[in-house]
């Protein structure tokens, strides 16, 4: 009878246009990048009247030491925590970083498709100010947030923080290089970004942050995390941050900030945006190409005039384009039967590789099997090169003289040097397609190339390639 009831119930608030759907728990999204579904958590406050919404990054790995996080098994806050941040009128919003233990991948990236899911299920109403909190390693998650996003939060509560980090085993091509891996992982580079915001630490700053310090940094003890009045107090401070920031520092081209970099003129050396508010002018240092996000420019400041004819660092032409998504896997099966199974091969590694980070796999298919129109608005990840991937042939003939390797039965020509195939030659390589301007599609040729990025090819510019058993190198 019960069931009968809610039943009318259901279909009365549905005849009548209401959602009824459950306001607390765990919720579900389908990721714009893999097209998997992956969790989050949503603990809506009880109080009379919101005052805010908490980002929560929580620790990323398994319920015991030493295990992976998987979807059903994954920390919930202490219930301590939850009471308080709930009685000070506070919401809180708990990211699920997948296999991203360092935050540095697609843990970051769907924080902004979980944001827009809660808007998407009315279950976030007004414009209410964010905080941001990380539990353990998850201060990566938050730090790397708060520097891409200076005006979102309004403080930071760090509790027990570190900042966990892959080592990346290849090295730059040329002289003088110095890696497109390295400053990602100079935080500190970025910390004016922070500097605005008042920021709360429980327990020790590990070597990792321990230059937030120099912020505005003060501690606090688990009893005052546990406690409403505290945290009321501390959303009764908070401000909100200003329009723009003096400083912005920048490593790589996408949105900060009101800002969208398009292009570094050296992507080698970070970029600066200065911005003088007694003059309201903003000077550009090392950034070729600036413009305001969609929808946002503000007042009485304007943007530094930029010549067209400069060198781009364009992100399409970056081998870990495909990790902003939507992306699709094709492997070739030209050639002759050994190419097709090595094709397989790294195809089957690149999924397994990707899994284990993300925990949602791509649409692979097959050359023969593969519509270009329907994925045309998507990023390609192709297994072999042109003599054994239809695909690869055909970019090849449409770039002409742009083609970076020259490749046959035997050998391989890279950065101006051609290797025998039989010594373990591997290659992977990024191509601008004439006809999906802005799109990434990376080539995957030879052996597998054995880099320890976070996900494959993180950060390894536009070429990373190996010989036999050497350190494999990149071309910035």
């Amino acid at each position: 009878k019960k069931l009968y009831i809610l039943a009318l119930e259901a279909c009365a608030n549905w005849l009548n246009g209401q959602n009824r759907q459950p306001t607390s728990g765990e919720f579900a999204f389908r990721c714009q990048i893999d097209g998997s579904v992956q969790p989050y958590r949503w603990f809506p406050s009880r109080a009379a009247e919101a005052r805010g919404v908490v980002l929560l990054f929580g620790e990323a790995g398994g319920l015991q030491p030493g295990s992976k996080l998987t979807k059903s098994r994954w920390r919930v806050p202490e219930r301590a925590l939850l009471g308080a941040l709930s009685a000070a009128g506070l919401h809180v919003l708990q990211i699920y970083p997948g296999g991203d233990a360092t935050w540095e991948g697609v843990g970051l990236a769907r924080v902004y498709q979980v944001r827009e899911n809660l808007r998407q299920r009315n279950l976030l109403s007004g414009r209410l100010p964010w905080h941001g909190m990380a539990l353990g390693n998850g201060a990566g998650g938050l730090v790397r947030f708060a520097m891409d996003n200076p005006h979102l939060l309004q403080s930071l509560i760090i509790a027990d923080g570190r900042v966990d980090r892959h080592r990346v085993a290849a090295k730059p091509q040329g002289e003088g290089a110095t890696g497109r891996s390295t400053p990602s992982r100079q935080l500190a580079l970025r910390g004016p970004h922070l500097g605005h915001l008042p920021i709360v630490v429980r327990g020790d700053l590990g070597k990792s942050l321990n230059w937030l310090r120099a912020y505005n940094a003060s501690f606090a003890t688990e009893s005052e995390l546990h406690d409403q009045a505290w945290w009321t107090s501390l959303v009764t401070a908070t401000s909100s941050p200003p329009d723009l920031l003096e400083e912005y520092v920048v490593l790589q081209p996408g949105v900060l900030g009101p800002f969208v970099v398009h292009d570094l003129s050296d992507p080698e050396r970070p970029g600066r945006i200065v911005f003088d508010p007694e003059s309201r002018r903003i000077e550009l240092m090392n950034i070729s190409r600036l413009s305001w996000r969609q929808g946002l420019a503000l007042a009485e400041v304007e943007l530094p005039p930029h010549s067209p004819n400069v060198s781009r660092s364009d992100v399409a032409r970056m081998v870990d384009g495909y990790a902003r998504g939507p992306f699709v896997v094709v492997i070739g099966t030209g050639e002759h039967a050994e190419r097709q199974m090595q094709n397989r091969a790294l195809a089957q590694d690149f999924v397994r590789r990707w899994v284990d980070h993300a925990q949602g796999a791509p649409p692979i298919f097959l050359d023969r099997d593969f519509d270009p129109e329907r994925y045309q608005n998507y990023h390609w990840v192709l297994f072999g090169g042109p003599r054994s991937n239809a695909l690869s042939a055909g970019l090849q003939q449409r770039a002409g003289e742009e083609w970076p390797v020259e490749s046959d039965a035997r050998t391989i020509r890279i950065d101006g040097q051609r290797y025998l195939r039989s010594k373990g030659v591997g290659v992977v390589y990024a191509v601008t397609d004439p006809n999906r301007t802005g799109y990434t599609t990376v080539i995957v040729d030879g052996k597998r190339v054995a880099d320890t990025a976070t996900y494959p090819w993180r950060r390894m510019g536009r070429m990373l390639w190996q010989i036999g058993d050497e350190t494999p190198r990149f071309a910035p």
